[in-house]
C-alpha cells in the first residue's frame, strides 16, 4: 500500500441559463507537490455539477467516465479548457499560488483562481461554485461515498465498445486534397487520427505507443472506425478502435471536412519474399532456354556441312 498523502480538489461550475455545467478534478502528492491527476469535463447535463462535499475522487471521475461514454459533452470546450488549465500548470505564478492556497485550504481565493480560465474559455457568466480541498490517502482515493461500496458493473452506452474497455477522445487527421469525406466514411475504415491527452487512458496510450515527440507534438496513429452514430444538428458520432481494448470518441460537427486515411507504409514480409521468388523464377527460366537455342542452332550447322 502506498502511504503518499495526496491533496484531493475538485471544483464544480454551473451557469443555468446557458446551461453549462463542468467538473473539476485532480490530485497532487503532498510531499512533492507534483499534480498526479487532473480531469475536467464540460457538459449541458448538469449532472456534471452535482456534487457533494463527501464525494471521492472515485465518485467524480465515475462521473466523468458516464457522461464522456454516453456522449453527453462538449468536446470543443473540455479539450480547450483542458489545454487552458495546462498552459496555466506550466507557469511558475500560477503553481506557486496554487501550492500556498492548497496548504491554506484556501476554497474561496482557490476559486477565484481557477475560475480566470473558465471565463476566458467559456464566457463571463454567473457561475455558482463547489469548492473543496481535502488531504487523503491513496486509499481512500479510491473508495467511494456511495452505499453500498460494491461497485456496480459498468455498462458501455454503445455496443461496439466492451463494457471492460478504455476510452479516449481523439481527432481527425485532415488531408484537404487527397482525404475522404467525413460522411463517406465506413466502418471498417481505418484513418489517421491524433489522441488527445486530456483523459488519463489518452496520456498512456500516447506513452504506451510513443507518439510524443521530442518537441512534444503529439504525433498521429491509425485507428479503425467501428461505429458511426448521426447525432442532432447533423454531427456525427465516429468511435474508432485504437488498440484491442481501448476505444476512441470523436464527434465531428463539420461532415464536409475531408479525413487522411490510414496507409499501408511497407510491404509485408510474405508479399514480399512471393514476389522475390516470383523474379527469381522469372530469371532462373532465361539461362535454360538461351541454352537450348544454342545447341539447336549447333546441331544446325553441324548437319548443314556434313550433309
Amino acid at each position: 500500500m502506498s502511504s503518499d498523502k495526496y491533496y484531493f480538489f475538485k471544483l464544480s461550475a454551473r451557469d443555468v441559463p446557458s446551461r453549462t455545467h463542468l467538473l473539476i478534478c485532480m490530485t497532487i502528492i503532498d510531499t512533492i507537490f507534483k499534480i498526479d491527476r487532473f480531469d475536467l469535463i464540460v457538459s449541458q447535463n448538469s449532472e456534471a455539477s452535482s456534487i457533494g462535499i463527501i464525494d471521492t475522487y472515485r465518485d467524480c471521475m465515475n462521473k466523468i467516465q458516464k457522461l464522456t461514454l454516453s456522449g453527453q459533452f462538449s468536446q470543443s470546450s473540455t479539450i480547450s479548457l483542458t489545454n487552458s488549465y495546462n498552459n496555466s500548470f506550466a507557469q511558475e505564478g500560477f503553481m506557486t499560488e496554487f501550492a500556498h492556497y492548497l496548504e491554506k485550504n484556501d476554497t474561496v481565493k482557490m476559486k477565484t483562481l481557477f475560475e480566470q480560465n473558465i471565463h476566458k474559455i467559456l464566457g463571463r457568466s454567473e457561475y455558482d461554485y463547489i469548492c473543496h480541498i481535502d488531504q487523503v490517502t491513496q486509499e481512500e482515493l479510491e473508495g467511494s461515498s456511495n452505499l453500498p461500496t460494491e461497485e456496480p458493473e459498468k455498462k458501455s452506452p454503445y455496443p461496439s465498445i466492451p463494457d471492460d474497455a478504455s476510452i479516449l477522445n481523439y481527432q481527425f487527421v485532415l488531408s484537404p486534397v487527397g482525404g475522404t469525406i467525413a460522411t463517406e466514411l465506413r466502418i471498417g475504415d481505418k484513418v489517421q487520427i491524433k489522441i488527445n491527452k486530456d483523459t488519463p487512458t489518452g496520456e498512456s496510450t500516447i506513452n504506451g505507443l510513443k507518439l510524443k515527440a521530442e518537441n512534444g507534438q503529439i504525433l498521429p496513429c491509425p485507428a479503425e472506425i467501428v461505429d458511426i452514430i448521426k447525432k442532432e444538428k447533423k454531427s456525427i458520432l465516429f468511435i474508432v478502435k485504437v488498440l484491442e481494448r481501448v476505444y476512441g470518441l470523436y464527434i465531428e460537427e463539420e461532415s464536409g471536412v475531408k479525413v487522411k486515411m490510414a496507409e499501408l507504409s511497407t510491404v509485408s514480409k510474405d508479399e514480399k519474399f512471393i514476389r522475390e521468388k516470383v523474379a527469381q523464377g522469372e530469371g532462373g527460366l532465361m539461362v535454360p532456354a538461351i541454352v537450348a537455342v544454342l545447341v539447336l542452332v549447333i546441331v544446325w550447322v553441324l548437319i548443314y556441312f556434313l550433309l
